[in-house]
């Protein structure tokens, strides 16, 4: 997932610079088509690629096209170029594992590491010979497939010129015999990236910036006109015996770009989905894009709308003024939405959000009424109470820049830095100044918008750490309509392919107000 939001990044940097950029999404994943049953995975990548390189010939015949690949995709890329004589022109491989069995191995390790130590979630073992990865379970035929894969360009059989990049210390075997088309660069930063979770993991500039500018730029070539597909039947899902078509729309409100999701029945009710700060807007493992495409033929039309910045991800809350910090202006994109919505169907949207996404759901929800708000695992303001010392020290070199400093009041400061009790919190969100749940999800209640609380087994002991049971009791003797429905299937990102499943249907429930 941080990849995805790397990819953006680099794409965003490269059409600055002049360059035609094309990402897609591979088969079965978040913004592409479905897999057919029982097809050839790795077959099936291959198709992809064929397809991406025919539609970048067809922009401008004689420019170059390059293709880059991030680790599995660059293990793809290397065995398509071999088999394509003519392809591409130029290869990137970025850090590219030995072989498809080793990338497995890794990312379902990582996968592990990454849930276990922060949820108790119950941990389902994939079926026998498969891999779970954070984001995606490979069954058992697709791990074969990927298995067999096997990094080999660095021998004089490579046709196509090649750009391999790894980190500092990584050269690979045989590099001695590698051709002179065949180019390895070291690049720092690497191991921030690729060999952390990705709550931990950094973007890495430094590779943007090499891929940047290794691209050639002396020659410009003009692109050949064509209509992009602005909207698409993606799916045919089978509803009480009748087949329903969903419709996915692009769709462009004050400046940022969205995707609705309908079917051909009459619209019923509206819903926008707000994503994680860390996951790209399809969300882990194609979460919002599937949620989407399976409220459409029950009459609910879905809105996700792109809240970033120049492929920059949506940030934790933190202390600031006013509290809604530097999600201001996603909250303005998103109302921006919302008012969208209602003028072209005449009714507001439920609000659905994870993480740092429920934090912008329930601001717009302040700002505009909705029927349904659906937090999960919104208890990100627990987490920044460990790290705020730190995150204070950075805030305080900001002055540097020539803008104000972003914490001013000492009193708040060292309140927060002695890891201010609960009620400290309360008080402060209260007078405007800090985020808590409580205050926030008082005044959203008190419109009479329905609240749903969703959590993890790890965020309900925070939750619960945080005095919420007893928030919710006060809220609910207020008369608030809110429910708290804990999942211990969930972890937090919702990484599981178990935990998206289960998080799908509960939220779909809501939505259609069915049984919790």
């Amino acid at each position: 997932m941080v990849a995805t939001r790397t990819l953006q990044i680099l794409a965003f940097a490269l059409a600055d610079a002049g360059h035609a950029v094309v990402r897609f999404g591979w088969p079965g994943e978040a913004g592409s088509g479905d897999r057919e049953p029982g097809g050839k995975l790795v077959q099936e990548l291959f198709a992809a690629l064929d397809a991406v390189a025919d539609f970048a010939h067809g922009l401008s015949p004689d420019a170059p096209v390059d293709i880059v690949g991030l680790r599995l995709g660059a293990l793809v890329t290397e065995a398509w170029t071999r088999s394509r004589a003519g392809g591409v022109d130029r290869q990137i491989l970025w850090d590219p594992p030995a072989s498809g069995r080793q990338w497995l191995r890794g990312a379902s390790t990582m996968y592990r590491l990454t849930t276990e130590s922060t949820d108790p979630l119950k941990v389902i073992d994939p079926p026998a010979g498969g891999f779970q990865t954070p984001g995606r379970l490979f069954g058992a035929a697709e791990a074969g497939e990927l298995a067999e894969l096997r990094y080999a360009p660095l021998y004089p059989d490579t046709s196509v010129r090649t750009q391999v990049l790894v980190r500092p210390g990584a050269r690979r075997a045989g590099s001695g015999m590698r051709p002179a088309n065949v180019e390895v660069i070291e690049v720092s930063g690497q191991e921030n990236f690729i060999d952390q979770s990705p709550a931990l993991a950094q973007t890495p500039w430094a590779t943007i910036e090499l891929i940047r500018d290794s691209l050639d730029r002396a020659v410009s070539h003009p692109l050949a006109d064509f209509l992009p597909v602005d909207e698409a039947v993606v799916a045919h899902l089978d509803v009480d015996g009748v087949s329903r078509p969903v419709t996915e729309a692009i769709v462009e409100i004050d400046g940022k770009y969205g995707v609705l999701t309908t079917s051909n029945v009459p619209v019923e009710r509206t819903a926008m989905t707000f994503p994680g700060g860390l996951e790209p807007d399809d969300g882990p493992g194609g979460l919002w894009m599937t949620l989407a495409r399976q409220l459409a033929p029950s009459g609910v039309a879905t809105l996700r709308l792109d809240l970033t910045s120049h492929g920059e991800s949506v940030t934790y809350v933190t202390v600031k003024e006013p509290p809604e910090g530097h999600l201001a202006s996603h909250i303005d994109d998103a109302e921006a939405g919302f008012d969208w919505l209602v003028q072209r169907f005449g009714r507001g949207p439920c609000l659905v959000g994870l993480c740092v996404g429920a934090w912008v759901a329930a601001h717009l929800a302040q700002r505009r009424r909705t029927p349904l708000l659906v937090l999960v695992n919104q208890v990100v303001w627990f987490n920044n109470l460990t790290s705020l010392p730190a995150w204070i020290s950075r805030q305080e070199n900001v002055a540097d820049s020539g803008t104000p400093k972003e914490l001013e009041a000492s009193g708040v400061k060292q309140l927060l830095k002695e890891r201010a009790p609960y009620m400290v919190w309360l008080v402060l969100a209260r007078r405007n100044k800090a985020n808590a749940p409580e205050p926030l999800l008082r005044r959203v209640g008190a419109c009479g918008t329905r609240i749903r609380v969703l959590l993890s087994g790890r965020d309900e002991r925070s939750w619960l750490g945080q005095r919420g049971a007893c928030a919710e009791r006060r809220m609910r003797r207020a008369g608030i309509d809110l429910e708290v429905v804990v999942d211990p299937w969930l972890d937090h990102s919702l990484f599981n392919e178990a935990g998206r499943q289960s998080a799908l249907r509960r939220i779909i429930r809501m939505i259609l107000q069915g049984p919790e």
